[in-house]
């Protein structure tokens, strides 16, 4: 029990009652982790001062039920502008360096970083209170120096000059414009984004406020908006595309990732202007996240081989649009409906932006038909195309040409064509592949040579809110940090994760686009032991399946032809003797067996033969 410690008879004995908020402020104490001891910094009075500042604010109080080992360069800038209001500059980089020991958001960034997060903090909360403030004449205080007011001798206005040129350095320092190309961009939450609509309305503010101070003007932005804006348009404007020119960062949701290829390290620093990106994932980097939720989703989407493809897609994104590579890869998803294709396109999506993302499809990039189109890709991590058509492939150059090289001349309409700089992954999806019927295209080793194939085999039953529930933000981080690993280790060893040589995949492309291998592999699988069935029989049930798959028009209706497909499938011809009939009959020599489940095993017999067989060639 409390005792009252002062002198005195009176009440030396007696219970004492604290206060309230006394109570409080040591619960609070008690409950979070206060500034451990250092020398440099009164560690009791600033824990008690902390825990008054948390009592009396809200937001603050929240950020230490976060916890300060939690806190991200947002978190922190919003500490910085509470504290400003107790602390000089050097304080506050004190007590977060103290405070902030369990987290490496402030430790480990270098001193002047962690000055200028604190003025800028502290600037941003001070403009605040400047912008609200107004002079005699009504006139927003921030304005001061941007015009000269004409007076009458009684003192009223009776002219405003604008400072044009002024106006559009403060406009340009505070919005930090970039101009490139005739097209003004703003810095806003870490990247720059097409901002003319925004320039305008902040010079429209501008001068409707100075010109307020003239009484019974309509303030009237008419004349001065253009030539403020040509000032800002044309002082300093990039002649050189400006963006995303750092070979080792990436901008994420909560800052940017430095990637060390040397020690295989990434780090996060805080957003500034000066890094000049204008695209950002909208995943927040969190090295602690697990991976293993949405790995064991892609586990069960492919084999373990093509495991590593799935990480190299947005790996391979990242390095290009960090310019490194051309790696010269793109990648063609191929399986039935429900495979899980879709879903993998959804979890890139929701990882690194559906913003960050074009659609252009195989059949519109590799011919000169649209030749428009080619202008959707420039800026974007990823070109994906799902369900793609089963077309024809009958030219390969643009698309060899796209794979090779980053700068390429591109087309709008209504636009002179430009050079442009494109580094997106082309990704495709399909339930068949595209049908290999030119001769050129059969030949044409390197162009065979820049794909990657992935083959989707299974099937899964439809989930409600799968997406919701296995794309979570904790989710998406987790399979961020690896697909960011797996970018390290790519730059660092100067090649993919998976190479697959020219001819297997024009082999595996051959065999998964002719609809007959697909009857095989839904029906049948690989047997160390040959299955045999008569021709005409084995016809029959193709032209039955095709029927019921609605690709009647894909099968072929004589022996001859499907004799040439079944070869492509690895499936050989025989003359063999009958077991019970003794009599020889041409046959196909299958190296697969039925699948239990399969619906057409029952339709056909399977040929029994004698011993002593001569092949038929």
């Amino acid at each position: 029990m409390a005792r009252n410690p002062g002198s005195g008879g009176a009440g030396m004995n007696e219970a004492v009652t604290i206060p309230p908020a006394v109570i409080r402020k040591n619960e609070f104490l008690k409950r979070f982790n206060s500034v451990p001891y250092d020398r440099e910094v009164d560690t009791e009075d600033i824990n008690a001062d902390l825990a008054e500042l948390a009592l009396m604010n809200p937001a603050f109080f929240d950020m230490f039920n976060k916890g300060p080992e939690n806190w991200t360069f947002a978190d922190i800038s919003e500490v910085i502008k509470i504290l400003a209001g107790t602390y000089p500059k050097w304080s506050i980089n004190r007590i977060l360096e103290t405070y902030c020991y369990g987290g490496k958001a402030w430790g480990e960034l270098e001193e002047p970083t962690k000055l200028s997060l604190i003025e800028s903090a502290i600037n941003t909360a001070e403009q605040k209170d400047w912008i609200e403030a107004k002079n005699t004449d009504g006139i927003p205080l921030e304005f001061d120096g941007l015009y000269e007011l004409h007076r009458t001798k009684e003192g009223d206005v009776k002219k405003v000059v604008l400072y044009n040129e002024e106006i559009a350095d403060k406009i340009r320092r505070e919005l930090n414009t970039l101009a490139f190309k005739d097209q003004l961009y703003v810095y806003s939450e870490g990247v720059y984004v097409e901002g003319e609509a925004l320039v305008k309305a902040e010079i429209a503010r501008t001068v409707k406020a100075i010109k307020a101070a003239k009484k019974g003007s309509n303030a009237s932005v008419r004349g001065a908006d253009a030539e403020i804006m040509y000032y800002i348009r044309y002082d300093a404007p990039h002649m050189k595309y400006p963006f995303n020119l750092h070979p080792d960062m990436i901008p994420v949701n909560n800052g940017i990732i430095r990637l060390n290829f040397e020690t295989g390290l990434p780090e996060l620093i805080p957003f500034s202007p000066k890094w000049l990106f204008n695209y950002k994932i909208p995943t927040d980097f969190n090295p602690n996240a697990s991976s293993k939720p949405i790995d064991n989703v892609l586990r069960s989407y492919v084999d373990e081989v093509d495991l590593k493809v799935l990480y190299q897609i947005p790996a391979q994104a990242l390095l290009q649009v960090m310019g490194r590579g051309p790696y010269k890869k793109c990648y063609l998803l191929q399986g039935r409906k429900d495979a899980g294709k879709s879903s993998y396109l959804e979890l890139l999506y929701r990882t690194f932006g559906i913003e960050n993302k074009s659609d252009v499809p195989l059949n519109e990039l590799a011919t000169g038909e649209h030749k428009f189109k080619l202008a959707r890709l420039v800026g974007k991590l990823h070109n994906i195309h799902d369900e793609l058509p089963n077309f024809p492939l009958k030219e390969t150059g643009t698309l060899k040409r796209l794979l090779g090289a980053y700068s390429h001349d591109v087309e709008v309409k209504g636009r002179q064509p430009f050079s442009a700089f494109i580094t997106a992954v082309l990704v495709f999806a399909c339930n068949t592949p595209p049908k290999i019927t030119n001769n050129d295209v059969k030949r044409d080793e390197a162009f065979w040579d820049k794909w990657e194939y992935v083959l989707f085999p299974n099937s899964f039953e439809k989930r409600d809110r799968f997406y919701e529930e296995t794309f979570t933000p904790e989710n998406l981080s987790g399979f961020l940090h690896n697909v960011i690993a797996a970018a390290l280790r790519i730059g660092r060893e100067g090649k993919l994760l998976k190479e697959t040589d020219g001819p297997d995949v024009k082999d595996k492309w051959a065999k998964c686009s002719e609809p007959v291998y697909q009857f095989i592999s839904k029906n049948m699988e690989r047997s160390r032991y040959p299955t045999y069935f008569l021709k005409g029989d084995m016809l029959d049930i193709l032209i039955k399946w095709g029927n019921d798959e609605n690709l009647e028009d894909d099968i072929p209706q004589s022996k001859e032809a499907l004799s040439k497909i079944l070869k492509i499938c690895g499936v050989t011809e025989a003359k063999l003797t009958g077991k019970d009939s003794g009599i020889q009959s041409p046959v196909y020599v299958f190296p697969y067996k039925w699948k239990e489940d399969s619906k057409y095993k029952a339709d056909i017999k399977e040929f029994e033969l004698k011993r002593e067989q001569a092949k038929f060639n």
